[in-house]
């Protein structure tokens, strides 16, 4: 993926989360009974999969790239947000890398257990 093929993901997010900008917090929140829940939990785990494995696991960045339940219950839309711009950070990083890095399988030693991306 190329940085200016990002920005249509950055920017066709920024309309999806300016719709959700109009939601009532009941909306935002309403159980649908399956995937993640709600719209809310469902941004989150997208934006929390980038700190996760981009953060984290590619470039050991955060040692806890995930949210509490406590935070995520107490998010809003506009920390949402904020958590996926900290996410485009570790994007920009990853791409600012030579290509060559990433033909090479990365180990790392996840709690205990091997983890591989190939």
């Amino acid at each position: 993926m190329e940085k200016t093929d990002y920005e249509w993901v950055k920017q066709t997010r920024k309309i999806l989360l300016d719709q959700c900008k109009q939601l009532n917090e009941n909306e935002l929140t309403k159980e649908f009974g399956f995937g993640f829940h709600s719209i809310k939990d469902s941004l989150i785990h997208i934006a929390g999969c980038y700190h996760a494995w981009l953060g984290s696991f590619v470039l050991s960045g955060t040692s806890s790239p995930l949210l509490s339940k406590e935070e995520i219950r107490m998010m809003e839309i506009r920390d949402i947000e904020q958590y996926f711009q900290q996410a485009d950070i570790y994007v920009d990083k990853v791409l600012e890398k030579s290509s060559d890095q990433w033909n090479e399988v990365m180990e790392k030693n996840l709690h205990g257990k091997l983890a591989e991306r190939r």
